[in-house]
């Protein structure tokens, strides 16, 4: 899989850290991952300390430039997903219509509101997919929840046994929810 995220925020927060680790994490399982980002931002620095692909676009103008860059690559690269990791980037790829020419998943952070004006909900309905890290993130955002997805879902911490304590004694791994990731 070959997917290009798109980040432009300009400081370290914990969006950024999730987005590194996806990042790292995608890499690690042999799947290609681009990042576009802002230069100069640390999430720029850290990825491309890990040897992760950058591309950047300047300071000024950032969602104008993101959506040329955006662009540029969509037609440069052929990408299974495009994943948008905050709301200018979501912006910049409504401006080039980039749910036409791949998979857009979308991830919503915040538990604002979504405005109700037309260009603001028609940039969410543009993504194939907007994915809400939590249920009270969704519900805030009037976004639907789904109850079967695994990790957010509704019995996603459900064990009708509980944690087996002895199987986490003999290997920590054993009662993982995901794999450990390739060393």
């Amino acid at each position: 899989m070959t997917s290009l995220h798109v980040d432009l925020g300009r400081q370290w927060r914990g969006g950024q850290h999730q987005a590194l680790l996806l990042l790292r994490g995608l890499q690690a399982r042999g799947h290609r991952a681009a990042l576009l980002a802002v230069e100069g931002a640390p999430l720029v620095e850290r990825a491309q300390a890990e040897g992760i692909l950058v591309h950047t676009v300047g300071r000024r103008a950032v969602r104008l430039q993101a959506a040329v860059r955006l662009r540029q690559l969509l037609r440069q690269r052929q990408f299974d997903v495009l994943h948008l990791h905050d709301a200018h980037a979501l912006t910049a790829a409504w401006l080039v219509r980039a749910c036409r020419r791949t998979c857009v998943l979308a991830s919503r952070r915040v538990a604002y509101r979504l405005q109700s004006n037309p260009v603001s909900l028609s940039r969410y309905r543009a993504a194939h997919r907007v994915l809400a890290i939590s249920r009270f993130v969704a519900e805030t955002a009037n976004i639907p929840h789904d109850h079967h997805l695994p990790y957010v879902g509704r019995s996603a911490f459900a064990h009708k046994g509980g944690i087996h304590a002895a199987a986490i004694l003999k290997s920590a791994d054993i009662e993982s929810s995901m794999p450990p990731p390739r060393a």
